[in-house]
């Protein structure tokens, strides 16, 4: 039996994954759970993937997992979600903002089209795809909030097994006070 949830985080740097980690990770404690978390590769500056792992549990000893060993995929971006599907195996949830940034040299010729097929042909009816930046933008007019909506969307629908009060609680650890109340609303408005 799986002692961990494995879940991986991937983007772009400026996307607020190093805020989305944090919340995640002080969510995961007041929910009363184990939590290790890593930055294994990437730049967390403008535009450099990222990859960030999270394990939580009983008790967990790292946050390092192998490949296929992915429970979630919480993909802020489609091309960078596409590249971490090495980690899925057939039960991997991937929930992905439906947003393309080919930012990396050689990514001159990717469509969205089609980083959006390949992602589909690999992950299957796991894949939920989410207009978080989208809704973001339009109802709360910042796109960046989408981490926060991609979470709520995550802990709403029974994806992620933490309590909503828990990640509110880590959003008042790890965000300060002036920008609390939007990223809540953000999380909040995936409920609906």
């Amino acid at each position: 039996m799986k002692q961990n949830y494995n879940i991986l985080i991937t983007g772009v740097g400026g996307q607020g994954l190093v805020t989305l980690v944090d919340v995640l990770t002080k969510a995961i404690l007041a929910d009363g759970k184990d939590v290790k978390s890593s930055e294994l590769h990437g730049l967390s500056q403008r535009g450099g993937a990222v990859a960030v792992y999270v394990s939580m549990g009983k008790k967990v000893h790292s946050p390092l997992f192998k490949k296929g060993d992915a429970d979630l995929v919480l993909g802020l971006e489609l091309l960078e979600s596409l590249r971490e599907t090495i980690f899925a195996n057939k039960e991997t949830k991937f929930l992905v903002n439906n947003k393309f940034v080919p930012l990396a040299i050689g990514n001159e010729n990717l469509s969205k089209e089609k980083v959006l097929e390949d992602l589909k042909k690999i992950v299957g009816l796991n894949l939920h795809l989410v207009d978080a930046s989208k809704i973001c933008q339009e109802k709360l007019q910042s796109e960046v909030l989408a981490t926060m909506y991609l979470l709520g969307f995550a802990v709403y629908n029974k994806h992620l097994d933490i309590k909503p009060e828990s990640v509110i609680v880590g959003m008042q650890k790890a965000i300060p006070e002036k920008y609390l109340q939007m990223n809540i609303d953000a999380f909040n408005l995936a409920k609906n």
